[in-house]
């Protein structure tokens, strides 16, 4: 009876530590970031980790970057919240919205596929002063697929303001993903705000592993 009791006793107080550990577990991400359309690893992806401090006093998040490996893999660990903020590498599309980027399960180990969407295609723009009055320009790009990839860029490759000299040109290339509709407008004024507000517009389609070429004449 007496073991019994004592056997009880420490079960009790047991469950009572247990329970007044409120320490974190830790969350681990691991995963490769691949490319969209060849399904090849990309090493050298920048991936930030957004982590919550739990703070009342700014700051209340911190972030740490993490590169990906020759294979295109990664691994994060924190005890504290976290999660995937963005994906950036040159030569592909930033990836930063909520659809493209995986929910990371707190206080479990996770695995997640990342793709991106590799700028395979380029824009050279050719712009033409033709008048005598005229010599500025001022161009903006929108692609969908940014839109899409990256919701905070409201879908906008290029806000640009060229000087073209009368009766002169000038070209620009631009990395843009094929396949994709692209919008280019321009106007002579000013760069609104919105890109879409410039008077003229066109749009046009790049091709994956090619140039297309659009003039625009003023």
């Amino acid at each position: 009876m007496l073991l019994h009791f004592r056997l009880h006793y420490l079960f009790v107080w047991i469950m009572f530590f247990m329970a007044c550990d409120k320490t974190p577990r830790e969350t681990t991400v691991n995963g490769v970031v691949l490319d969209k359309i060849t399904g090849q690893p990309i090493p050298g992806a920048s991936i930030a980790f957004q982590i919550s401090l739990n703070s009342d006093l700014p700051p209340n998040i911190d972030y740490e970057d993490i590169i990906t490996n020759v294979n295109g893999g990664f691994s994060f660990s924190n005890t504290k919240p976290i999660r995937i903020h963005d994906i950036q590498k040159i030569g592909y599309l930033p990836k930063g919205s909520k659809p493209g980027i995986p929910v990371v399960v707190q206080e479990e180990v996770n695995y997640f596929e990342i793709f991106m969407t590799p700028m395979d295609g380029v824009l050279k723009l050719n712009l033409v002063n033709q008048s005598n009055f005229l010599d500025t320009l001022y161009i903006g790009i929108y692609s969908p697929s940014q839109k899409e990839e990256y919701e905070i860029s409201n879908g906008v490759m290029l806000r640009q303001q060229f000087v073209v000299s009368e009766l002169t040109s000038i070209n620009s290339a631009i990395n843009l993903a094929s396949e994709d509709s692209i919008g280019i407008y321009w106007g002579f004024t000013s760069l609104p705000f919105d890109i879409k507000d410039l008077p003229f517009h066109d749009y046009v389609s790049v091709t994956r592993n090619d140039t297309t070429s659009f003039t625009i004449s003023f």
